[in-house]
């Protein structure tokens, strides 16, 4: 359902009502339009000391001379509001749900970086959440039970234009790999800490840290990180060379493992590359 401002303020004189204490006086009526995008009937319980029936009419057979000039004036179609929808999903470690979008310039919204999953609103959606539900249905057949309203964000699209993204919050404990996914390049789980080695949209990362912040501790992201043992003293004599080991893997289907690396990496910042140390 799509809301119009006000299109009309209607004026008349109403007379006095002694039984309501109301002096003869003048009423404005400030008129609203929305639009439907579904034929389908919808319950309807009308307040019967106000209302006796109703009915859906053409506009050329509107009662009120008045009213059906300016509805008459109006535009017969209107396209559904322009707004997004995005899902912010987490796992009991902590962790959020990161879809690395393709990398096609020009073709889609922050091509090579992280994104979450969504998008945009199409006529058949009757709310916001029906938008992203059908995003990570069609995207990753993904089914999240409960998803939680958790704020609106904008951004800017191509055109330069605002465009608001209504944030939906939920909780999901699968593995990405096993999801059927059908735009993009693959999906994982990132702790929020490790934001700032992705490619990734400034308000995206905001975005997950907050949500994070607001967390109970319970479910913070545990430090994954072994701590390293300790290094016995080289033998004298020994001569110490930097020696860079590249690991190429490769599967039975002739996939390679490639990792994307950092971008403020001296070499080779924010590509793909094989597995690489010194």
């Amino acid at each position: 359902m799509q809301l119009i401002p006000f299109f009309d303020i209607d004026l008349h004189d109403i007379d006095a009502h002694p039984g309501k204490g109301e002096p003869e006086h003048q009423h404005f009526d400030l008129r609203f339009l929305f639009r439907l995008h579904t034929t389908n009937e919808v319950e309807v319980r009308l307040q019967e000391e106000e209302v006796g029936g109703i009915e859906w009419r053409p506009l050329d057979k509107t009662a009120s001379p008045s009213l059906r000039e300016k509805l008459l004036k109006l535009p017969l179609q209107a396209e559904p509001e322009t707004a997004n929808a995005s899902a912010l999903i987490y796992n009991d470690h902590g962790e959020y749900l990161l879809h690395l979008r393709d990398y096609f310039p020009g073709e889609i919204c922050e091509p090579g970086m992280w994104s979450l999953l969504g998008g945009g609103r199409e006529p058949q959606d009757a709310t916001l959440e029906h938008t992203v539900r059908r995003e990570l249905h069609e995207e990753a057949d993904l089914h999240i039970a409960d998803l939680t309203p958790f704020g609106t964000e904008e951004a800017t699209d191509d055109a330069g234009r605002t465009v608001p993204i209504a944030i939906y919050a939920g909780r999901w404990n699968g593995d990405p790999r096993d999801l059927h996914l059908t735009e993009g390049v693959m999906l994982a789980w990132f702790a929020p800490d490790d934001l700032d080695r992705l490619r990734i949209a400034p308000t995206t990362r905001d975005l997950v840290r907050r949500h994070a912040a607001s967390l109970p501790t319970s479910t913070a992201p545990q430090n994954r990180l072994v701590p390293h043992e300790e290094h016995r003293a080289s033998p004298h004599g020994t001569v110490l060379n930097v020696i860079g080991v590249h690991l190429y893997l490769e599967r039975p289907d002739g996939t390679v493992l490639l990792g994307l690396r950092h971008p403020d990496s001296a070499f080779a910042p924010s590509t793909w590359h094989v597995l690489a140390v010194h």
